[in-house]
């Protein structure tokens, strides 16, 4: 069993769950450049995902769980989503509520951290469920393809935000869905 905080490195050294491990989405994604336009949380090159998810112990067959500090959900949804892609989703759950939830219910937490003993992951790589930008724009009308676009309304609707980083508004044809609708207000999925 491996337990992946996501969230805030502080936060994790002040608390987490017992013997789980700190998981950056920087530790997941390509750098952004503000210089050449690149997109914020593209993947990167399958040697730095399988250097990501080894040193945090996890193997071919490791049963994973990813929770969320005090953060949002998306965060984690994104890791899930990047275990998914390397050959893990089927071994990998979300603990729904994250740390509060855990916390609520009175199970403990700790700030001791042990190194773990390294994974030896195989990637067996799902392409099938990456839809890259040319994709994208083939399949724009297509009635079959939707395509959901599950940032914030104010995000989607083009209004400046801190994480607009120079890009407003949304792909044509994109619905929005935000997040947050699929989750209470203790973070919690919602129920069907």
């Amino acid at each position: 069993l491996v337990l992946l905080h996501i969230g805030d490195q502080d936060e994790f050294q002040k608390q987490h769950i017992p013997g789980a491990q700190f998981l950056a989405l920087q530790d997941i994604s390509t750098p952004h450049d503000m210089k050449d336009n690149s997109l914020t949380l593209e993947l990167p090159p399958v040697a730095q995902l399988q250097e990501a998810f080894e040193s945090r112990a996890i193997s071919n067959h490791s049963r994973i769980v990813v929770y969320f500090g005090k953060d949002t959900v998306s965060p984690a949804t994104r890791v899930i989503w990047t275990l998914t892609y390397v050959g893990l989703g089927d071994r990998t759950s979300l603990l729904d509520g994250g740390m509060p939830a855990w916390r609520a219910v009175g199970h403990p937490l700790t700030s001791d951290r042990k190194a773990p003993a390294r994974g030896r992951l195989t990637p067996q790589l799902h392409p099938e469920i990456l839809a890259d930008a040319k994709y994208v724009a083939g399949h724009l009308h297509q009635p079959s393809i939707a395509l959901i676009d599950a940032r914030q309304p104010r995000d989607y609707g083009g209004e400046e935000t801190p994480r607009s980083m120079g890009r407003l508004g949304h792909i044509p044809g994109a619905s929005n869905l935000p997040i947050e609708t699929m989750i209470d207000d203790q973070a919690r999925l919602k129920a069907g």
